[in-house]
């Protein structure tokens, strides 16, 4: 009769009466009755197949041919013939995602498309697929299992041993990074058991040297553990691996050394065993940590204070989490939100630390919007938290509060005595951005006191090591101060180009001093429309009150050089509007000069009381000279 095919597959799991009637086929005349294909598993190879293939083999009746898993572009290949389209029309993005989470297994990969069509996940609307997956899952949480893989993970686990069966529960929790010295902590089993139950997994090829071969094997094994039994796993997992954390974690411990672990990973683990507390607290520490030490930490930073907040338990690290992010709100300009974080930790929280972030937040709210004494107060009140808190760097924040309401009072030498001790500390310490705010704050008293030289080489200096720390908004901070002295110096339109370079980098609580730097700029060439549009930005976006008043201030010069004598007015009542509920002297000062240049007699005659309280000794080097000439 004409030759045919047998083909049988899964011949591990074949019992004796199917190798019987095989060897009897094979002994027959195989060209004339059937050609015979078998299947199996390599890592599953049990007594009766082995015997079955060493008797084939000893009779030359059998040829044996690996097959190994399917490379991505083979998976690419694969959805092409499927989807009916040409090659280069193939998903690669998606065939990427397929071969990870199946590892190239083809009944991984074909059981996992099944399913997502199945579900739903994948559809196919007039010949076009589409996934209702963000740009794809990162793993098969979000997805229903595959009946059939589960399936065949459950029968291949059934064959290993209970120690391996124990230890392969721990490591689906754990993911990857398992080893036998972590493994045997948290399976209670000798370090020795661990790895023999480890080297049978492996030769099963259900895991290699990176962890699970295959991450639905992971996923099936996770699955089928019971939720009591998945939260004591996570839960032991992190408490092993946070045992490393401890000094870590205390206040006065090297940061550096929190880059050498992973906090997140064990956050998570405790959030999955529901243990909120540990989560927080190290969601917590690893925010402050890294974005002091980590380049380009500052979104992440936010976010991780936001996931403590939504925690929304009883727990101290919440409350600080609040303070510490009106920080960093305050850095994104939205001051709004902050001022209210500030004053619900304030009315809600007992807790020193965040207490003390709070006031010194609000210090730079208020201090902004040209409240000294409120400031000053806030600032006073952190101080007097200060023996209740061992937190070094949160002191160093209090301090360089002090010295900025100083100076903001125009108390320059004391504002220097403040910030030198902690310039000192700094330069036995490894060079962090943090150690650029008490550099800023003596560079800009040297500007103030009219040393423009100094300030400005400092600022430059400042300018190359926050380029090396990638910290965008502190760049922006410090190319604004740049153009402020070389504004002083008479050289602004030298910082053009260096200004339009910080427009750049993004919107930041730096940003308007950058607007109205340009403007001033722009002025000075004549360039009046340039001029105008910054003015403009700045009065949108401003927030300090001296920068408010500088801008109004510019836009009546504009207006009377422009011969507009009722705009430059507008523009002067407009700034002592500004600045009428400021103490801030500086603020004060300008605005007065703006109007004796560009005002009306009445104008001139409405800040009389400002010169009568202002002591020209406190002003700023920058503004006392124009004072001086208007006052006498």
């Amino acid at each position: 009769s004409q030759a045919d095919k047998l083909i049988i597959d899964d011949l591990q799991w074949a019992d004796a009466a199917t190798f019987e009637l095989l060897h009897f086929l094979a002994n027959k005349n195989t060209e004339t009755i059937v050609k015979l294909y078998g299947a199996y598993r390599d890592n599953e190879v049990g007594l009766k197949l082995e015997t079955f293939l060493e008797g084939m083999r000893s009779g030359k009746m059998v040829t044996l041919v690996g097959v190994g898993g399917l490379e991505p572009s083979s998976l690419t290949s694969l959805m092409a013939t499927i989807m009916q389209v040409p090659l280069e029309q193939a998903p690669v993005q998606f065939s990427q995602w397929l071969f990870d989470k199946s590892g190239g297994n083809p009944f991984f990969a074909l059981e996992t498309l099944k399913t997502l069509l199945e579900t739903r996940s994948l559809s196919i609307t007039d010949g076009i697929w589409q996934s209702d997956l963000d740009s794809l899952s990162q793993n098969y949480d979000e997805l229903a299992l595959p009946p059939a893989v589960l399936q065949m993970v459950e029968r291949r686990i059934k064959t290993l041993s209970d120690e391996t069966r124990r230890v392969l529960s721990v490591a689906c929790v754990m993911q990857t990074g398992f080893n036998a010295t972590v493994l045997s902590k948290i399976s209670a089993l000798s370090e020795w058991a661990t790895s023999e139950a480890l080297a049978e997994a492996e030769s099963k090829d259900i895991i290699d040297i990176d962890g699970f071969k295959h991450d639905l094997t992971r996923q099936a094994l996770y699955s089928s553990l019971p939720e009591s039994q998945r939260r004591f796993i996570h839960k032991s997992i992190a408490d092993v691996l946070s045992s490393s954390l401890t000094s870590v974690l205390s206040p006065k411990a090297n940061s550096k050394d929190y880059t050498l672990k992973d906090p997140l990973i064990i956050a998570e683990h405790y959030l999955q065993a529901k243990d909120y507390e540990q989560a927080a607290k190290l969601l917590f520490t690893t925010a402050n940590i890294r974005y002091e030490q980590q380049v380009g930490f500052e979104t992440e930073a936010i976010e991780l204070y936001q996931r403590v907040i939504a925690l929304d338990i009883d727990n101290v690290y919440c409350e600080r989490a609040k303070a510490y992010l009106a920080g960093r709100l305050i850095a994104k300009r939205e001051f709004d939100k902050a001022e209210q974080i500030i004053q619900d930790v304030l009315n809600q929280s007992q807790d020193a630390i965040a207490r003390c972030c709070a006031y010194v937040q609000y210090c730079t709210i208020t201090y902004m919007q040209g409240s000294i004494g409120d400031a000053a107060k806030h600032v006073e009140n952190a101080f007097a938290l200060l023996d209740d808190i061992e937190e070094e760097a949160l002191r160093k924040d209090v301090i360089l509060a002090q010295a900025v309401i100083a100076q903001n009072k125009g108390e320059f030498e004391r504002s220097i005595e403040i910030v030198l001790p902690l310039i000192k500390a700094n330069e036995k310490m490894p060079l962090t951005p943090n150690h650029l705010n008490p550099l800023n704050i003596l560079a800009a008293n040297y500007a103030d006191l009219g040393h423009f030289e100094k300030a400005l080489e400092m600022y430059y200096k400042q300018l190359d090591i926050v380029q090396k720390f990638n910290r965008k908004e502190v760049e922006i901070r410090v190319i604004a101060d740049i153009l402020s002295t070389l504004d002083d110096m008479g050289r602004v339109t030298e910082g053009i180009a260096l200004g339009e370079h910080a427009l750049t980098l993004g919107d930041s609580a730096s940003t308007p001093p950058i607007y109205y730097n340009l403007g001033l700029a722009y002025y000075e060439l004549k360039q009046i429309d340039d001029a105008l549009k910054q003015v403009e930005l700045t009065l949108k976006t401003a927030f300090s009150v001296n920068i408010l008043a500088l801008t109004y201030s510019l836009k009546a010069d504009i207006h009377s050089f422009q011969n507009k004598t009722k705009d430059a007015h507008k523009a002067v009542a407009e700034g002592l509007e500004a600045i009428k509920e400021t103490d801030r002297l500086s603020a004060q000062a300008i605005m007065v000069i703006a109007a004796y240049k560009f005002g009306s007699s009445e104008q001139q005659k409405d800040v009389q009381h400002y010169i009568d309280s202002i002591d020209i000794k406190n002003l700023p080097a920058y503004i006392s000279k124009d004072y001086i000439e208007i006052v006498n």
